[in-house]
């Protein structure tokens, strides 16, 4: 396995449960997230992300445990996703 491949398998495990092989997503992009803070509460810089995002196809939904980086999480439609307020711009560009 590649170091991205790793990464997708550990990544998906740890918020989700799940275990898949990135061979069985499909690529959707690379993303950029800025934030102008950081998880240090630091003044003077922010954080940015570089994400290569991936489709996984769900025979089910799976019983997500939240961590300390999600306050909630529900499952939406992507039209009512796209049209939430509540949902960060940066999980929407997913969608788009």
């Amino acid at each position: 396995m590649s170091g991205i491949d790793d990464a997708f398998s550990r990544i998906l495990y740890t918020e989700t449960g799940l275990n898949l092989q990135r061979s069985s997503a499909r690529f959707l992009g690379v993303y950029e997230h800025l934030y102008s803070v950081n998880r240090f509460c630091e003044p003077g810089y922010g954080t940015h992300y570089v994400v290569l995002g991936y489709d996984v196809t769900l025979q089910n939904r799976p019983d997500i445990q939240l961590d300390d980086q999600h306050s909630a999480i529900k499952w939406l439609p992507i039209p009512d996703l796209l049209a939430a307020p509540d949902v960060h711009e940066n999980t929407k560009a997913y969608f788009r």
